[in-house]
């Protein structure tokens, strides 16, 4: 089988080039396609990638590969692509000229991506559809220029999927999210930092994920937990968020018009919207100078931004949130640049003064179960009481404690 691989390849690209392609995988019958810089087209990479067996390893050496159009995988188990470091290999799609994302993987089963840097893609850097174990590591996708709406939407992006692993990744520019897990089950986002994204961090929409040991700063939104209506995976829920370092997060919100992270106010660290079953712990919030902790319904971001909800399976409200043992400090200085919710919240508090958790004061007029528990001293509180904005900052009826959220554990391809 490995001589038709390698004659079809022969024939497929020019004689003048050559890929390494030997038998020192892991497996007893696994295939590494190595590529070089100077060596290498990407015609060959693509074809690579479409006659890699299950268990092959994809490899790029150090350096800067360039390629004009969206690299795919489809319909994998057990491959491996890696490269010699983040810092160290650059796919790089500056010239992009067909196709939006840099790396499209569909259907791909124990996948693991290590060691190598996504840049300048015309939409995501790398998006996974349906995969079950995939491992996202020493990873980073990048913009490199003026953070634009024109950049794209996502940099690392797994979708509809299952057991994902990210750690030790790295994301900067994304004009929705940098770090993106939505309608999937069973997540890990860890050790990674986030910079200079609309929202540095966001789960969506998902069902069991663990966050924590991140550190998000200077983007427009530090973490974002949110559930929203019309999806395939209706009403996530199970997120912990702890030992994340959440700093700076005030920088302007450039996503593209339209986009619900563009109701998003800078100056916010974390945001809960429409979410149940949420545990905040354990985190240092830095001068996140409008919302260091906002908690808020999708009915009332549905008012701010004139859109209707029509998912009659969607539940818009915020319900059993524990947060609890953060350290939260931060300046009275608001950022410059402001939406319908950042100028609503400092209309409300024009000296800066804004205490650090903020609740719109919208429940469930049919929950039985808390908004909220708050056991979290200093960084005050407010209930904005939605759509009065009438605040009221008495904690008291709400400092009380709930349950842990039990640990995730995911099932996904190990380093090398």
């Amino acid at each position: 089988m490995k001589k038709f691989k390698l004659l079809f390849l022969f024939l497929a690209i020019s004689p003048l080039l050559f890929i390494a392609c030997d038998d020192d995988g892991d497996g007893d019958n696994a295939t590494t396609w190595r590529f070089e810089v100077g060596d290498y087209t990407q015609t060959a990479v693509q074809e690579a990638l479409i006659l890699a067996e299950n268990g092959d390893i994809i490899q790029f050496g150090s350096g800067t590969f360039s390629f004009t159009s969206t690299l795919s995988l489809d319909s994998k188990n057990d491959i491996t692509i890696i490269g010699a470091g983040m810092n160290a290999t650059i796919l790089d799609f500056s010239g992009q000229i067909s196709g939006a994302e840099g790396l499209k993987i569909v259907n791909a089963d124990n996948l693991l991506l290590q060691g190598f840097t996504v840049q300048d893609t015309e939409g995501d850097a790398i998006k996974a559809n349906d995969c079950n174990g995939i491992t996202f590591y020493d990873v980073a996708a990048v913009w490199s220029d003026i953070a634009s709406e024109d950049n794209g939407a996502y940099g690392l992006y797994p979708v509809t999927s299952e057991n994902v692993m990210i750690d030790q990744c790295y994301v900067k520019g994304a004009s929705d999210a940098g770090i993106y897990v939505g309608q999937s089950r069973t997540i890990i986002v860890r050790n990674s930092t986030v910079e200079n994204n609309v929202a540095g961090i966001e789960i969506e929409n998902c069902i069991g994920a663990d966050v924590y040991g991140n550190t998000a700063r200077s983007n427009t939104g530090g973490i974002l937990i949110f559930d929203l209506p019309g999806l395939t995976l209706t009403n996530g829920y199970q997120c912990r968020v702890y030992n994340n370092t959440i700093e700076d997060n005030d920088y302007r919100n450039f996503a593209p018009e339209g986009n619900i992270v563009g109701s998003v106010p800078s100056g916010t660290g974390l945001m809960i919207l429409g979410s149940t079953q949420v545990e905040i712990f354990s985190n240092t919030f830095t001068n996140n100078n409008v919302m260091g902790i906002g908690i808020v319904s999708y009915t009332t971001l549905a008012a701010l931004t004139g859109t209707t909800i029509n998912d009659e399976d969607y539940n818009p409200f915020v319900s059993d949130v524990y947060i609890h043992d953060n350290t939260m400090t931060r300046t009275t200085e608001y950022p410059a640049e402001q939406g319908d919710m950042g100028n609503l919240l400092q209309d409300t508090y024009p000296n800066g003064d804004i205490p650090d958790i903020v609740w719109d004061g919208v429940s469930d007029p049919m929950g039985t179960a808390p908004v909220f528990c708050l056991n979290n001293p200093g960084g005050g509180f407010v209930d904005l009481k939605v759509p009065f904005f009438n605040p009221e900052e008495d904690a008291t009826p709400y400092q009380c404690t709930l349950d842990g959220l039990p640990e995730v554990t995911v099932n996904a391809p190990s380093p090398r």
